[in-house]
């Protein structure tokens, strides 16, 4: 009873078997399309969060060398201060 109560819906609402193929595969097709981009949106925010991330990571690489070379220019700039008053005061 129930498998022709389900089949009479489904034949009302497409009008016939015909319709009833076209129509269920129509609806197959609309829900794999909406899937579809709905992974394709998941993978496009996904890959963009790897990216800011990625470009985070790659800033604060570059703010370390700069502190770095930064402390070397100055430890070197000192080492030159300080041998020269060294010089000075040995006359």
């Amino acid at each position: 009873m129930k498998k022709e109560a389900i089949a009479e819906r489904d034949v009302f609402t497409y009008g016939s078997k015909k319709n009833l193929k076209e129509g269920i595969i129509e609806e197959a097709h609309q829900k794999a399309t909406a899937e579809y981009n709905r992974i394709i949106e998941n993978a496009k925010e996904a890959i963009n969060y790897e990216k800011i991330a990625a470009m985070t990571e790659l800033k604060n690489q570059i703010a370390n060398f700069s502190i770095l070379i930064a402390e070397k220019i100055l430890e070197k700039d000192f080492q030159i201060v300080l041998s020269s008053k060294n010089t000075s005061t040995s006359f």
